[in-house]
């Protein structure tokens, strides 16, 4: 009989395990960056898909409509002659609805956009009462559409809409207030806030450097606000803008734009809702989201160094660079570089060849200067 000699398997000591969880350790260090390298990248081609569907929807919207949506509804300057109001001190003026509503249907979202309500409307005369759908006129005033607590249900103002959502944010997750509308008027950009659960948006219409302007407004250099009108976009309070008006061309301008739409570093104040946020200026450049925010500067002031990060006043990123989607249909990124710093005397810029300077003849439409945009953009 032969015996067989049994070999006993002694386990692992103490420090082969250790041994064994450092190169583990040492792996996933490794290993980490390059998964999110391409978890990032990947989130920025999403982002930049978004904003691409958001352009075929304005260019579907203008193939129905003869023009693209207005950037937002605010103040009829025929209704008391001026614009310069905030939307908290002036609901009945509105209905401060954004650009990104009547896209609603062209980006899968038409039950949602049959199920908002219009509200009263309180300018022309004869007023007429509330009821569905949601429906605004280019020249008529309505009470502010948060006022009608059917638009701010679960089914309708409460409703995410993946499409207006940069995956890299997470917008959802900073439980803070939401602005429900957003004013730039003669240099002025203005808010209001509200509460509760509401749709949120990381995209806005390009109204340009600030917007529209009133000619007989002065600046704080004491020159005509409409200095800052020369960089006028497409999507402002009541636009009516057609192809034929974008004289610098679609393929060199600006229309719809990401950000966070509040802090990116330390206690997120903000985020912008999709049914009120509708456009936003490019006057105070574009932001990193890992940067603090100062208090928002005059319009034509730079924000004091290292604090011009991200804030809901300005378009900005968690990415690299900023994506925008172009008037003729196509996504490219803007870089930051130092678009936070205004170069800017309250004259044009002529030759100035600023960062600051080509983001905003980027953002207008008709200012008809044809710098080299190739220093920022991508």
């Amino acid at each position: 009989m032969i015996l067989h000699r049994l070999s006993l398997r002694r386990g692992a000591g103490p420090f082969s395990v250790l041994i064994l969880l450092a190169v583990l350790a040492l792996l996933a260090a490794l290993l980490l960056p390059a998964i999110q390298k391409v978890r990032e990248a990947a989130n920025r081609m999403r982002c930049a898909n978004n904003l691409k569907q958001m352009g075929i929807a304005a260019h579907n919207y203008f193939n129905d409509f003869n023009r693209f949506p207005s950037g937002y509804y605010g103040p009829v300057r025929a209704n008391g002659g001026t614009t310069d109001v905030s939307p908290d001190k002036a609901a009945d003026r509105g209905p401060w609805v954004g650009s990104l509503v009547p896209l609603l249907p062209y980006v899968e979202q038409d039950v949602l956009y049959k199920s908002l309500w219009k509200t009263e409307r309180t300018f022309p005369a004869p007023k007429d009462a509330a009821g569905q759908p949601w429906l605004c006129g280019p020249n008529e005033e309505r009470k502010a559409w948060w006022t009608l607590p059917q638009n701010v249900q679960p089914t309708t103002g409460q409703v995410r809409v993946p499409t207006f959502e940069c995956p890299s944010d997470k917008v959802y997750e900073h439980g803070g207030p939401c602005l429900v509308a957003v004013h730039i008027a003669n240099g002025k950009f203005q808010y209001t806030v509200g509460q509760g659960k509401l749709g949120l948006s990381n995209y806005a219409g390009v109204a340009g450097a600030a917007g529209d302007f009133d000619p007989n407004i002065k600046d704080q250099f004491g020159k005509p606000a409409a200095s800052f009108n020369q960089w006028i976009g497409i999507l402002y309070n009541r636009s009516t803008t057609t192809f034929a008006m974008i004289a610098d061309g679609t393929s060199n301008t600006l229309l719809f734009g990401e950000s966070l739409g509040g802090e990116g570093v330390g206690q997120r104040g903000t985020a912008w809702t999709w049914f009120g946020v509708g456009t936003m200026g490019t006057a105070y450049g574009l932001a990193r989201a890992n940067v603090l925010a100062a208090k928002m500067p005059d319009l034509g002031m730079a924000p004091p160094a290292g604090q011009d990060g991200a804030a809901w006043y300005r378009f900005g990123s968690y990415h690299t660079a900023v994506n925008f989607a172009f008037a003729d249909g196509s996504v490219r990124t803007v870089r930051f570089g130092k678009t936070t710093q205004p170069n800017f005397d309250g004259n044009p810029p002529g030759n100035n060849v600023s960062d600051w300077a080509i983001l905003q003849q980027l953002a207008g439409c008709r200012d008809g200067f044809a710098n080299d945009t190739s220093a920022i953009t991508d």
